[in-house]
């Protein structure tokens, strides 16, 4: 089992998914392309009715901009993609038409820290993506963001976080890491078709689960007799990370898409670092541990969409807000911060092509 505490059917979500897919993929919309596709004459820059899929250009150069705006932990981030998106091979059949190979560049900016990085995507199918990435980490030394501590043991909580800035045990360093994710989706219709052919809804299910190494350059700021403390505070994943080991994130949505552009489901979220045995000050502190740095949370999202336009310079502007109650965490569920309060996020996205398309929507 991979995360402690998590239902059977999380862990099992992916793999129904595949068999889903391939005994009922005849369920699955189908939305025809538009004649002018069918024709070879690009749709680009006119909008795209819901559950129409129109063919991508061959080639792609490629935006991807998101900024969110988090609390439970508090955080600001920037994320920025750029790259190249290649259509594999053209197919009509709906699980396997939407395929391509991406490669380019990654940046996160955040009050705290830097991480520039590259991204490689491989999506043979419509339903499975596998995207890699590698990027280096620059933590300044604002708002004392960077802590390292002599145990996976040790208490991590706000609080503690604040005094130990406090005695100025934070620093600036840097490190690197690498994820993998494998990512399945689908969409299945639901409700009569209308005479656009469009269904009344579609029931979307999406899961990655993201297995990331990270190597980091820390100090003997626990006072460990020189000793490098081997463990940090990730604010991104919320828990201690090893300076030269490898978490597990899982992400479930199951969405409701509807045809006036608003998205509502529930996200799940799951982390569990893996440490090692140098990663407690004893053998005995690393035989009783029992995973307390994993967490799980669960709650509503809701997405809107203003527009669609098919590839061109602005498109698929996106407001996304979501709230996810702790079910399990070390602090966040009643320990230090009360079990009602829950993670908030908001972001907004966009999405530009630039070798295809009109100038102005």
């Amino acid at each position: 089992m991979i995360y402690p505490h998590m239902p059977a059917w999380v862990i099992n979500l992916s793999w129904f998914a595949l068999v889903f897919l391939a005994l009922f993929s005849s369920r699955i919309h189908a939305s025809q392309p538009h004649e002018k596709d069918m024709q070879g004459i690009p749709r680009y820059g006119q909008p795209v009715a819901f559950g129409e899929y129109v063919h991508p250009p061959a080639t792609r150069l490629i935006l991807k901009h998101l900024t969110a705006v988090r609390y439970n932990p508090l955080g600001v981030v920037d994320v920025i993609h750029f790259g190249v998106q290649r259509v594999l091979f053209r197919k009509e059949h709906p699980v396997t038409r939407s395929n391509y190979v991406y490669s380019g560049v990654r940046l996160k900016i955040t009050p705290t820290s830097l991480k520039p990085g590259v991204v490689l995507e491989l999506a043979p199918l419509s339903v499975l993506t596998i995207q890699t990435s590698a990027q280096w980490m620059q933590y300044f030394h604002t708002f004392n963001s960077f802590q390292s501590f002599a145990s996976a043991k040790d208490d991590y909580a706000d609080k503690t976080l604040s005094e130990r800035a406090d005695e100025e045990r934070s620093y600036a360093t840097s490190g690197l890491s690498a994820d993998v994710s494998p990512i399945l989706q689908f969409r299945v219709p639901i409700g009569k078709k209308n005479n656009q052919g469009s269904p009344r809804f579609f029931i979307a299910i999406r899961n990655q689960l993201c297995m990331a190494y990270h190597r980091m350059n820390t100090k003997d700021a626990s006072f460990q007799n020189g000793r490098k403390d081997p463990v940090w505070y990730s604010n991104e994943l919320d828990t201690l990370a090893s300076t030269n080991g490898w978490t597990l994130q899982n992400r479930l949505d199951v969405i409701l898409m509807t045809r006036i552009r608003l998205n509502v489901g529930v996200h799940y979220e799951a982390v569990r670092p893996i440490y090692r045995n140098t990663d407690f000050r004893t053998a005995k502190e690393a035989d009783s541990y029992r995973n307390e740095n994993s967490h799980h949370r669960l709650g509503p999202l809701i997405a809107y969409r203003f527009f669609d336009r098919a590839y061109t310079r602005f498109n698929r502007p996106t407001l996304i807000f979501s709230a996810h109650w702790y079910l399990s965490h070390r602090w966040r569920h009643g320990a230090e911060i009360p079990t009602a309060l829950p993670y908030m996020l908001l972001a907004f996205s966009f999405q530009s092509d630039f070798l295809h398309g009109p100038q102005k929507n």
